[in-house]
């Protein structure tokens, strides 16, 4: 392993999560901004689709909380404009979040790219294990060449 790796593996393991919560609810987002932040990790915020997907164009984020129901661009959209600027390159890890998830939309947000979701009113286990989650994964994931 050369410098270069070895610097940017250590970054992988003592930087925390970048995380976008992108919801037009202002209650929700800042809820969601002081939990997460108290925890350690770097939010951003976004009140709408667009927002966030504009977000995700200008600093790699670890994972997106997103939304499904919002104005100007909802959740659904927003991620598959992700998903389709993403190109099969990076991968940003997507969490649709909901207050009226039917299990027939599973294939909906399969089909927008979203990766899983968490009912709403949510609980702070079911983000922490979603958290923990994408951490393995971004230790896990080989280092940008």
């Amino acid at each position: 392993m050369n410098s270069v790796e070895e610097n940017q593996s250590a970054d992988k393991e003592t930087s925390p999560l970048k995380i976008l919560v992108a919801d037009d609810d202002v209650l929700n987002r800042r809820l969601m901004k002081v939990l997460l932040t108290h925890e350690g990790y770097q939010v951003d915020v976004a009140a709408n689709g667009l927002e966030a997907f504009d977000a995700i164009k200008f600093k790699k984020f670890d994972i997106v909380f997103m939304d499904l129901r919002m104005p100007v661009m909802d959740g659904m959209e927003a991620s598959r404009r992700i998903r389709e600027w993403e190109n099969g390159g990076q991968h940003t890890f997507i969490v649709a979040l909901t207050a009226s998830y039917l299990p027939e939309e599973g294939q909906q947000l399969f089909e927008a790219g979203i990766d899983n979701y968490i009912s709403k009113p949510f609980q702070m286990e079911h983000i922490k294990r979603l958290l923990a989650y994408s951490e393995k994964a971004r230790h896990s994931s080989p280092a940008p060449q």
